[in-house]
């Protein structure tokens, strides 16, 4: 999720995904060049799992994706 996304925030739109039974458990992680001191925990307690800051490192990004997803189908 982008946090700046045109016409609508990204956090608004992760904001109605968690208010959505269908929607509330998919997982999102945002991707955003919103990297100031607490912009990750604001993110976090907002409702993303995770959090990756840009400019990205296209391993780490890789790498945490991976894990959001194995630990995803590791729990179903």
């Amino acid at each position: 999720m982008d946090a700046q996304l045109p016409d609508m925030d990204g956090m608004t739109v992760v904001r109605i995904l968690r208010e959505n039974a269908m929607t509330r458990d998919i997982t999102i992680l945002a991707l955003t060049a919103c990297a100031m001191k607490g912009d990750q925990e604001r993110m976090l307690r907002m409702g993303c799992d995770g959090y990756i800051s840009k400019p990205i490192n296209i391993q780490d990004f890789v790498d945490t994706v991976r894990r959001f997803f194995s630990s995803k189908t590791e729990a179903e």
